[in-house]
């Protein structure tokens, strides 16, 4: 094994946590999603930073498609009762904006994934369709994320819009699109085209047992930040 203490040495010694606390302090007052004027000010702050340490640097600026998940708005009709459940979009979703999706919740159970070797697998309960297929037309309630694999079948068997129970009480953030990487002019056809969100556990299984007692309608929103946009790389 190679050893230089005299290098190790200096090395150590030349180490100091004045420029990335400046960095953290700097950042912690930016909210830098893409697009954002917020990442604009990040970049120039890093590209300063460089230039006065005499690094050289250059920065690109693409025009990419990028989708930010704003907020969902899921309400439940229950027997008469409503209700609204916290939920989260997922990137690259259809953004419904204030137009409600609106529709019958059909329940179609499935198993989580049981690692990242699966993660993207298409589930054995979204495989269907045919003209008499039970999801035409209603909102899907099934387990899992909002993978692509799912996402995808379910839209092709004609659901208008879908809802995933994740595992825990936290709902996570995630993204639906198939498309590896950003998006182009070419590939963008391929973005999903219904609404989707995700709600947590305790209240997936509560909508199921909604379901058990009688059918249930669902009122679906959701926002999400998208479009092409200049993002400094």
């Amino acid at each position: 094994m190679f050893k230089d203490p005299t290098l190790e040495a200096d090395a150590i010694a030349a180490i100091r946590l004045d420029e990335p606390k400046a960095l953290l302090d700097r950042f912690v007052t930016l909210i830098r999603e893409s697009g954002t004027a917020d990442e604009a000010a990040a970049a120039r702050y890093l590209t300063d930073r460089l230039a006065a340490l005499g690094i050289p640097v250059t920065v690109h600026t693409p025009e990419l498609y990028i989708s930010n998940p704003v907020k969902a708005e899921l309400t439940i009709d229950a027997g008469g009762a409503t209700r609204q459940l916290h939920a989260r979009p997922p990137a690259m979703a259809r953004s419904t904006g204030d137009e409600a999706v609106r529709g019958e919740i059909v329940y179609v159970p499935s198993k989580y994934a049981g690692g990242t070797a699966s993660l993207f697998d298409l589930p054995e309960a979204a495989r269907g369709g045919g003209a008499d297929d039970p999801v035409r037309g209603k909102i899907v309630l099934t387990e899992g994320f909002s993978m692509p694999a799912a996402v995808g079948a379910f839209e092709r068997r004609g659901a208008i819009g879908e809802i995933f129970i994740h595992p825990g009480k936290n709902v996570h953030e995630g993204i639906c699109t198939p498309i590896w990487g950003a998006p182009t002019a070419e590939s963008i056809g391929r973005k999903p085209t219904v609404p989707v969100c995700c709600i947590n556990h305790p209240d997936g299984e509560a909508l199921i047992a909604d379901l058990a007692r009688g059918p249930v309608q669902a009122s679906l929103k959701t926002w999400l930040r998208e479009g092409w946009m200049r993002c400094p790389l």
